[in-house]
């Protein structure tokens, strides 16, 4: 709603009636404010359908194509996952109840999903491992995502990162596709929490304003705005704060870029590039 329209009932008694010509003109800013909304939500819509459509057809396993369940696939897959991380010397957790009930809880054409990515990372691991590199090194295992995914991105993107980068890669709907491997020991998520639960249900940020000017920033990379790296030291400095996880940890953030990512032509997500170090909470004094 326009701030013009924002009044308690006394200050609408109060306040002198608009002219007809500002009526009009406040209506209009309005409708067009929704309208640009809405176009946005379209478009988000429109290139969410691309991406999943492309990747159903390339990856997507039938839930129905194994002797196991999906949860006894999504079990047996985070296990694997946290047992190669735990022998590269990253600490994880597959999951705190065997039932999986945040797996369980997805529709099916998401826990698909969430099966592919975990299975994708699985084999990006072994494939680095098998090479002797190591799985925490950011620039090598982003680089064999991208490969092995057939996504693209800006072309002095691997030019600009360093190895000990967090990367994270979204599709359009904001959903984490890729994380490099470091990230996970640093945060107390499960695996579990990580491919079944939206990004933004699982960090708050301390600063007023650093979440809009991310969002708009990936929303202005969706809508085919940038096709090189972009740099966010426009963003400032921050604090990260796990809402949902076994230790409620907190990460000071450095932002670095982000960067679209391509299915052929098409823009069907975004990558992001920060610098990201544990930081201890001041204890409140007595």
């Amino acid at each position: 709603m326009h701030q013009s329209e924002i009044w308690t009932i006394g200050e609408r008694q109060s306040r002198p009636a608009l002219a007809p010509l500002e009526r009009k003109w406040h209506l209009e800013q309005h409708l067009f404010d929704s309208s640009k909304q809405a176009v946005v939500v379209l478009q988000q819509d429109l290139l969410y359908k691309i991406y999943m459509s492309r990747i159903e057809e390339r990856w997507l396993e039938p839930l129905e194509s194994h002797a196991e369940t999906a949860v006894e696939r999504f079990v047996a897959s985070t296990r694997r996952l946290a047992k190669i991380l735990n022998n590269d010397g990253i600490p994880s957790i597959p999951f705190t109840e065997p039932s999986v009930p945040l797996f369980t809880a997805l529709s099916d054409i998401e826990k698909r999903h969430a099966l592919w990515r975990i299975k994708f990372m699985i084999e990006l691991c072994e494939k680095v491992q098998g090479k002797g590199d190591y799985v925490n090194r950011s620039a090598i295992t982003t680089q064999a995502f991208l490969e092995q995914s057939g996504f693209t991105s800006s072309p002095d993107l691997i030019e600009q990162l360093e190895e000990d980068d967090n990367v994270d890669i979204f599709n359009s709907s904001h959903q984490l596709i890729f994380a490099s491997l470091r990230t996970f020991g640093l945060v107390s998520f499960t695996l579990e929490q990580f491919f079944s639960r939206p990004w933004m249900d699982l960090l708050s940020r301390d600063h007023y304003g650093v979440h809009e000017k991310l969002y708009q920033l990936t929303q202005d990379i969706l809508a085919g705005k940038h096709i090189n790296t972009v740099s966010t030291t426009f963003v400032t400095d921050h604090i990260c704060r796990e809402l949902t996880s076994l230790e409620k940890r907190s990460f000071i953030v450095f932002p670095r870029f982000f960067a679209p990512v391509f299915e052929g032509d098409q823009v069907v997500g975004y990558l992001c590039t920060n610098k990201i170090f544990p930081y201890d909470e001041p204890q409140p004094t007595e």
